[in-house]
């Protein structure tokens, strides 16, 4: 009877992780089909044994079956990210970088509330980011990187929302109007990157909170004025 109790007991575990992982394949392969099936990417198949968790460039909380990683930089994407990754509500590291991903900024990631690290750098996004960026992105969020895009606009206000921020790259985004002063609350910013854009000319914002910052880069984007004070302050700065 302890034997059949014990199996009793482990079968709706094994039920959830299998109905987890069958739920995160769909998503993976709906991604997989908006992206025109690239070679790269063969592997990723529903008759795979163990998929997904088993499929390169994907990580999986092992207890549960949830897909927790996509590691899919430098694999030539073409294509937008689609509806489907926002249903990877485990999510919690997406890696696009060096990509042709194309597009408006997906706000299908805003589901995504376990994200902490969002790399979609050197892509061709475009278009202007939504103003509630900052107010609806997970507030786990560590790094962001959004830089060698196309977007237009500004730099968002909302972006000082993300408190637990510690690395924020927006170089070579296109991005015009001024750095936000707004930006100075990120006092948990150990890398701050806004060079190479097309700002007004102006002076950089008051920044002297960001006390933790060791590489802030500001460089081709219009600064005028006094080196500022605040940087005798940020005792971490090395670069």
């Amino acid at each position: 009877m302890a034997g059949w109790a014990c199996c009793l007991l482990m079968l709706p575990v094994l039920t959830s992780g299998a109905a987890a992982q069958s739920r995160s394949a769909d998503l993976l392969l709906q991604m997989k089909r908006a992206w025109g099936d690239p070679p790269i990417l063969a592997a990723w198949s529903a008759s795979a044994a163990g998929a997904p968790c088993s499929w390169p460039n994907v990580a999986c909380d092992s207890a549960a079956g949830r897909v927790t990683k996509l590691y899919l930089d430098n694999l030539n994407i073409t294509g937008p990210i689609v509806d489907a990754v926002g249903g990877l509500s485990s999510l919690e590291h997406l890696h696009l970088s060096n990509n042709n991903i194309s597009g408006v900024s997906p706000t299908a990631l805003y589901r995504c509330r376990s994200l902490r690290f969002l790399d979609l750098s050197i892509n061709n996004i475009g278009g202007k980011l939504p103003d509630d960026l900052g107010n609806r992105l997970g507030r786990n969020l560590r790094t962001l990187y959004f830089g060698a895009n196309r977007f237009e606009g500004s730099v968002l206000v909302s972006l000082c929302m993300l408190r637990n921020l510690r690395y924020l790259g927006l170089s070579e985004c296109n991005f015009t109007g001024t750095v936000p002063a707004e930006l100075g609350q990120l006092t948990k910013l150990k890398e701050f990157s806004v060079d190479t854009n097309a700002f007004d000319p102006g002076e950089l914002p008051p920044l002297e909170n960001l006390t933790n910052l060791v590489i802030l880069e500001a460089f081709d984007c219009n600064l005028v004025g006094d080196f500022p004070t605040c940087f005798g302050r940020m005792s971490k700065l090395r670069t």
